[in-house]
């Protein structure tokens, strides 16, 4: 598949290859993984992922590896940052993480691997310390809607923001990676890990349960990969994860990305508004919103 245009690739791929080159490693040769909001480079030959955030962002990085270097502590099957590196590397092009690169293998991430993983991930985790992030998924939302330009969605958020302090905070909480579906897990030789930390802090542990009903509400999954996840997981999915403020931000977490990203091609773009539909009647522009189930996970 042709990657989508996008202006900041060149000036992400020098900043990479930068920073790669100020550890000793040069002659390096990076491989663009994904084009988003942040962009993700690998060098297979030199073992490395290269994550470079959009707009400087170091509040997102500095997250990202201090999780990760607590995940390793734990035992839970993740990404890990580099070891004795100051990260994350602050640059102008945005700022830059670097992660030791998984060895990927054929396979497939289904319900009950996410399930597994969720288990994993919450009961190592229970006892989190206060040092580490909080969830907070509305935050996200806000970055995304403001590079995206969008206003329209505000009031809606805020909304949320008020459902969210009276709802979640009462929840039974661990270490939260806030954006659980395929996408986001590695298969590798060492089985499946977690991967893009960008969201995940200490939160309600139904928060990760509810990517697995929106791809059922949403995606058009069917109706028993909600069972599947749940004898993994090893109870069913809780009511509080299908319906209600927790189902609703992680929608609208999706919306946001999706209209961060639409300038990329016409298929975001498409994206973008059918989302955006969810929430408001007000397009974008005019045009057909084409299939019913949402894409782009």
């Amino acid at each position: 598949m042709p990657l989508p245009h996008d202006p900041r690739l060149t000036r992400a791929r020098r900043t990479a290859t930068d920073v790669v080159g100020r550890l000793g490693v040069t002659g390096v040769s990076l491989d663009v993984v994904r084009v988003g909001t942040s962009i993700l480079f690998a060098s297979s030959a030199d073992g490395v992922l290269v994550r470079v955030e959009d707009r400087g962002d170091t509040t997102s990085a500095r997250r990202q590896v201090a999780v990760g270097r607590y995940l390793a502590e734990c035992g839970v099957p993740a990404v890990v940052p580099l070891d004795d590196i100051d990260q994350p590397v602050v640059t102008d092009a945005g700022a830059v993480t670097l992660w030791r690169l998984e060895h990927l293998v054929p396979g497939e991430v289904d319900p009950a691997t996410l399930g597994t993983l969720a288990r994993h991930l919450h009961g190592a985790t229970t006892n989190a310390g206060a040092d580490l992030p909080t969830l907070d998924p509305l935050g996200a939302v806000r970055r995304q809607l403001a590079t995206a330009g969008v206003s329209i969605l505000d009031d809606v958020v805020a909304d949320l923001a008020t459902r969210w302090s009276r709802f979640a905070t009462a929840m039974p909480t661990a270490l939260v990676h806030g954006d659980l579906h395929p996408g986001n897990v590695l298969m590798t030789r060492r089985g499946p890990v977690l991967a893009d930390l960008e969201l995940a802090g200490v939160g309600p542990v139904a928060y990760d349960l509810v990517p697995a009903v929106v791809a059922v509400q949403r995606y058009g999954e069917p109706a028993r990969s909600l069972a599947e996840y749940g004898r993994a997981y090893g109870q069913p999915v809780a009511p509080a994860a299908r319906h209600g403020v927790l189902r609703d931000t992680y929608e609208m977490w999706l919306t946001a990305w999706a209209l961060a990203n639409r300038h990329l091609d016409a298929r975001h773009d498409l994206e973008a508004r059918r989302r955006l539909a969810r929430w408001t009647p007000v397009p974008l522009r005019p045009g057909p919103l084409g299939a019913p189930h949402w894409s782009l996970l």
